[in-house]
Order: structure tokens, then C-alpha cells, then sequence
């Protein structure tokens, strides 16, 4: 095996265990799974740099749900949601019917669990990637160690 794809295969391993991390330990609801499809890594051909990350095209929404919206958000405001094509907003809760002609959202609080994620694997990352700098260094001919 090459030094390149050792440090590949390497980084690849740990980025796919920061992955994992983040899809295990969120704190909102994921009903059909497409949130946690969303979360996924990569790592550059050269095996120099990694990254998890939240993939927009599979869920738009979980970007959202890490950075948080309205008060939470990047904006620190709380927005109204309006009725587009009618008078009033309509719902119905515990069987009682509602009407509203607006209502304030305040948001969604934020949840990091990529940054969470990172942190707790961090020490994991960088155990493996020093072994893996090691093994690239000895099939190198060059002295591995510490």
C-alpha cells in the first residue's frame, strides 16, 4: 500500500467514525431518516484533508436544525408567519379548531452536533492518524515513531 493511501484509507476511517458520531447523538426528531442521510464526509484524493459535512441536497432542513433559526439563528430575530391565499391561519389541537391571522415563531434552538461530534472524536482522529504518519513513515524507509 502507498503512503498516500494509507493516509487516505486512514482519514477516511476517522471522518466516517466523525459521521457516525454526529448521526447517533442529535437531539431532534428524524421521522423519514433523510436528516441523518444528510450528514455525511469526504476526504481529498491526496488524503490530506477531511471533512464531515451537511449535505443540502439530500435535506435542505438539517442545516437548519444545527445552526438554528429565528432568535437562535444567525439573523437573532423572531418572524411572523402570515396566511398567504386565505384570511386566517387554520389548525386543529387536542380536537379544538384554531384561527389565527399570524402567528411569531421564535425559532429553532440550535443543535451542534457536528461541532459535538468533532470533539469527541478528536482524540480518536488524532491517535489514528499519528499511527497511520508512522506506517507512512516506515514504508517511506524513513524512521517511524515518536
Amino acid at each position: 500500500m502507498s503512503v498516500a493511501k494509507t493516509l487516505r484509507t486512514n482519514l477516511n476511517v476517522a471522518m466516517l467514525d466523525v459521521e457516525r458520531q454526529a448521526r447517533r447523538n442529535h437531539r431532534f426528531h428524524s421521522k423519514s431518516g433523510q436528516a441523518n442521510r444528510s450528514i455525511m464526509h469526504e476526504v481529498t484524493s491526496d488524503g490530506l484533508e477531511g471533512r464531515a459535512y451537511i449535505n443540502d441536497g439530500v435535506a435542505k432542513y438539517t442545516k437548519y436544525q444545527h445552526e438554528g433559526t429565528g432568535l437562535y439563528g444567525a439573523m437573532r430575530r423572531a418572524y411572523k408567519v402570515k396566511p398567504k391565499t386565505r384570511k386566517a391561519l387554520y389548525w386543529v389541537s387536542d380536537g379544538e379548531k384554531n384561527f389565527s391571522q399570524g402567528v411569531t415563531i421564535r425559532g429553532i434552538r440550535p443543535d451542534h452536533f457536528l461541532y459535538r461530534a468533532f470533539a469527541a472524536q478528536k482524540p480518536y482522529v488524532l491517535a489514528r492518524m499519528r499511527g497511520a504518519v508512522s506506517a507512512a513513515l516506515n514504508m517511506a524507509g524513513l524512521k517511524g515513531g515518536r
